[in-house]
């Protein structure tokens, strides 16, 4: 029977908190997913983002829906319920639009669950008229499409602010699937597969951009429009005070991939006091908060209205006592910082302009502070990596171990250990991963040495799961039959990944010089050969071996 699921819905909707009206009817309907489940999709902004330009249209009305949990896939299945949407639990292959905003490479895998479970066709060739348009934006649609190509109607290139009233116009002007997938085409910032193709040699001839919000404009930062408990940010407001990064860290696809913009503080400020709820927590998210302009005078305007707040990642050379001092006056316990490696001369070659002394004056200030957990971030497997380079991370790791030691026994250090992952589009996209048996000895040599220290906690990404998300970035069209298998097998990766890894060994374990990359129909404007110059610096920027 479909009624448990409806009366789920109806209390997940009940426990929320809307922040713009809720719409009840509009001649043209979307739906709206983040493919995973509520829990993690109702943390996403892009979602949010896209929700709210959505409903400010008059003439349309976006509702949202979600891949259920593993229990309730199976009351879907047996009641033969498609999948519902939060608000009116209409089923979802009932509207005009069916979009995706994805962020996350591995959750291609949920995009095509949650296409079978609302009774759509997975393949867009097989799509006619009366279904409704598969729309994909968010960072993957323009990192590298292709993996999702066989599944996706159309792909949203950019801000979401400027391709959604071209969506509009698509579907308000044209009345035939084809006439609308053929306007979208010609239109900048989007790629439809049945118009452009998907094969890497026809594409290379096209040449594609993303739109952005221009980089001389300041951008109106997007913002919560519904809070919930049931969620990773449960009870916080969140707002984006910037795009882009100052920073071009090598390895890294926001600095490459986004103009650079900013939000006003006046305008941050302004959405805050007329949005956010006065018992909720302000989420400042951004590529790198603390590099924006007005971030200070944006925090301290919140501090001394009685505000907690919660920042994402913070740059370690930008803290002084005095920002991290308002931090703390913020409620916030805990602090979160990439130093990547222990290494200042591996910090060269990835392009990380900050030194282990500007990590030691952080941590002793947050430890003096009065701050519980102290989250770093490393990546293992850059090119030129050395086991020197691994020691100086384990003697770093020992100085912090006896900085929380000396000024705060509560303090916890919680550095956190993925492995490198080429991302198209960056001066890195080049590099050679680490075979498996290299990673896993270097991970074994972490463990030991780090599991001597007291009040550090460490965590480590399997190689194999590096290897995962690395075959969905660079991969083509063809990656999408992995996808289709790990989803036959709900989801467990593992066995499939191992099982097929010799497939993609060229793709993952050789140097991609001259090598034509699947994603290169897209572009933000570099001059040919420009990342690859990039590599060629990094690399030179290692020591000769002698």
């Amino acid at each position: 029977m479909r009624y448990p699921i409806v009366e789920s819905l109806k209390q997940q909707r009940d426990r929320e908190r809307f922040l713009i009206p809720l719409k009840r009817h509009a001649p043209w309907r979307v739906a709206l997913a983040h493919p995973n489940t509520y829990h993690v999709g109702m943390s996403n902004l892009g979602l949010q983002a896209a929700y709210r330009v959505w409903n400010e249209e008059p003439d349309f009305l976006c509702e949202r829906f979600f891949l259920p949990t593993a229990a309730q896939q199976v009351a879907y299945v047996q009641s033969r319920t498609p999948l519902l949407t939060v608000e009116s639990q209409r089923p979802v292959d009932e509207f005009d639009v069916v979009a995706f905003s994805i962020s996350f490479e591995l959750d291609y895998v949920w995009l095509v669950r949650m296409l079978r479970m609302a009774h759509l066709p997975v393949y867009w060739a097989e799509r006619v008229e009366g279904h409704p348009l598969v729309v994909v934006g968010g960072p993957c649609a323009w990192m590298n499409p292709l993996p999702m190509a066989p599944y996706v109607d159309v792909f949203a290139l950019g801000d979401a602010e400027l391709l959604i009233p071209v969506l509009d116009e698509a579907l308000r002007n044209y009345r035939a699937r084809a006439d609308r997938l053929a306007f979208l085409a010609s239109q900048p910032g989007f790629y439809v597969p049945a118009v452009h193709g998907t094969d890497p040699a026809v594409l290379k001839a096209k040449v594609l951009r993303p739109r952005f919000v221009s980089a001389r404009a300041a951008i109106d930062p997007p913002y919560s429009c519904i809070l919930t408990p049931d969620t990773e940010f449960g009870n916080t407001f969140l707002v984006e005070i910037m795009r882009g990064c100052v920073h071009w860290c090598r390895f890294c696809w926001i600095g490459y991939n986004h103009s650079l913009r900013f939000a006003s503080a006046e305008r941050f400020l302004e959405i805050v006091r007329t949005h956010a709820p006065a018992d909720a927590t302000v989420g400042i998210l951004g590529g790198s908060p603390t590099d924006h302009p007005e971030f200070r005078t944006m925090l301290r305007a919140l501090v001394e209205a009685g505000r907690p707040v919660t920042v994402s990642s913070l740059r370690i050379d930008t803290l002084d006592e005095e920002l991290l001092t308002l931090l703390r006056r913020a409620g916030k316990r805990s602090v979160t910082m990439a130093p990547e490696t222990g290494s200042d001369e591996l910090r060269r070659v990835v392009r990380k302009p900050l030194t282990n002394d500007d990590l030691f004056r952080a941590v002793e200030a947050i430890a003096r502070l009065g701050f519980q957990s102290v989250k770093l971030y490393y990546i293992i497997g850059f090119p030129t990596e050395t086991w020197d380079h691994l020691r100086e991370t384990v003697e770093g790791l020992r100085r912090l171990s006896a900085i929380a030691q000396r000024y705060s026994p509560h303090l916890v250090i919680r550095p956190s250990f993925n492995c490198l992952i080429p991302k198209p589009g960056t001066p890195f996209q080049y590099a050679a991963m680490e075979p498996e048996d290299v990673l896993t000895e270097k991970i074994n040599y972490l463990k030991r040495e780090l599991n001597r220290l007291p009040y550090v906690h460490a965590t480590f990404m399997s190689p194999l799961y590096a290897y995962y998300q690395a075959i969905l970035s660079l991969g083509d069209a063809s990656v999408s039959a992995l996808v289709e298998a790990i989803e036959a097998q709900d989801g467990a990766w593992r066995d499939v990944v191992r099982r097929r890894l010799a497939d993609y060994a060229d793709l993952l374990f050789r140097e991609r010089r001259a090598y034509a990359f699947p994603h290169e129909f897209i572009t933000v404007g570099f001059r040919p050969g420009f990342l690859e110059e990039e590599y060629r610096k990094a690399l030179a920027e290692a020591p000769a071996v002698v």
